[in-house]
């Protein structure tokens, strides 16, 4: 698909998203021998910088250069990204050919797949059975609708059926909501997101253990907690360290964002089960917004 597509515009292409997955898709495509025309995002910090020698410019200026002749390709996948508006956004800047970053995923599976919950379509089929099993358990239609557009998105790279992303925490009054002597254990802390909301919604919660093996995520969580009210600080405990099965050391990615997974060259970090780590504490709730 992807080489089809490039074929069309002369291999001349854009970035769209100077993340974790531009970024790698850049170097994947130069390394195939596709040179980037440019990379372009919505963050004005990073305009006229460069990556590897390529200009990194705002979204009008790269519209108006490339807009009319090359691939947009929109290297964005994270759970805040909503994929319609960016390429409505583009499209209202002048750009013609717009695709969402499947066709560059698949092409080079190998160097960027998987990339947080995405992957090989195939790897989607060989589990049919169970993608229809799990299709029988919503309720209304929404969630089916919702259902589905993940499973186009995977299958065929189709990412316009996707709603806008919410604001809704991990904390769903009515659903599924703390107790003031709730006793949680953060697997995943992050930057202290889940924290942060817990405080705005329960202050008066018992404790928080807080896992996160990310060192730069890990030190903005240090930051984050150690600004915080010294009663609330005794109430929190950080463990720099991985969630898995069974004791013994781990190697991920030290990137500082929520896509943070299982790199084969990455940092090596502990990990240890939730059992050994709560063995002496009470723990009344488990969240989990982890990469394996």
């Amino acid at each position: 698909m992807l080489d089809r597509l490039l074929t069309d515009t002369n291999n001349r292409c854009v970035l769209f998203g100077a993340g974790n997955l531009g970024r790698s898709a850049f170097a994947a495509l130069k390394a195939a021998g596709i040179q980037s025309l440019a990379m372009a995002d919505n963050n004005r910090v990073l305009w006229d910088t460069t990556v590897d020698g390529t200009p990194l410019l705002s979204p009008v200026e790269t519209a108006e250069r490339f807009g009319k002749d090359a691939l947009f390709i929109v290297t964005i996948l994270n759970e805040q990204h909503w994929y319609k508006g960016t390429y409505e956004q583009l499209g209202s800047l002048g750009c013609e050919r717009i695709v969402s970053a499947a066709p560059v995923c698949w092409r080079f599976s190998e160097r960027l797949l998987p990339f947080l919950l995405y992957d090989l379509p195939r790897k989607l089929y060989e589990q049919a059975d169970r993608v229809l099993l799990a299709a029988q358990v919503w309720e209304d239609d929404a969630s089916r609708y919702e259902y589905l557009a993940h499973i186009r998105l995977r299958a065929l790279g189709e990412p316009f059926g996707l709603p806008r992303p919410t604001t809704e925490s991990y904390f769903l009054e009515g659903i599924f909501d703390a107790s003031p002597g709730e006793r949680l254990l953060d697997c995943g802390a992050f930057d202290g997101d889940t924290i942060r909301t817990l405080l705005a919604r329960k202050p008066h919660f018992e404790f928080v253990e807080a896992i996160e093996a990310d060192s730069k995520s890990f030190h903005k969580l240090e930051t984050y907690v150690a600004a915080l009210d010294h009663s609330i600080q005794s109430r929190i405990r950080l463990d720099k360290c991985a969630i898995g099965a069974t004791r013994g050391t781990v190697r991920f990615e030290d990137s500082g964002t929520s896509g943070f997974k299982i790199s084969g060259d990455g940092i090596e970090v502990e990990m240890v089960p939730i059992d050994e780590l709560c063995a002496a504490t009470r723990v009344t709730m488990i969240k989990m917004g982890i990469e394996g």
